[in-house]
């Protein structure tokens, strides 16, 4: 049984959402969600970032070029991604995520 299939196993007993689980641990839902599904990323670049803030509320755009598995099944791609952080007691949080599948 693979860590991904425990990890969810795990939060299903306990009641958590991926979203209860993803903000207690620090970490993205997308990347919990990929933790439990399995999937394998073998590399990635990071292209160039643009950040506008403006006051307490600041959008991120980015792209990625990830070499991953899924399953066996190579489902490597580039990806474009834009996030809006808001800035909450000081400390910058993600309040929403977009991405999508370039190539």
């Amino acid at each position: 049984m693979s860590f991904g299939v425990l990890l969810r196993r795990w939060r299903a007993l306990r009641r958590l959402s991926q979203l209860d689980l993803a903000l207690d641990a620090e970490v993205s839902t997308r990347h919990l969600s990929c933790v439990e599904r399995g999937h394998n990323l073998v590399a990635f670049e990071l292209g160039p970032m643009n950040v506008q803030v403006l006051g307490n509320v600041a959008v991120v755009q980015t792209s990625v070029a990830e070499k991953r598995f899924e399953d066996g099944k190579d489902i490597s791609g580039k990806f474009v991604f834009m996030d809006l952080m808001e800035k909450r007691a000081g400390k910058w949080v993600i309040v929403r995520t977009l991405g999508a599948r370039v190539s």
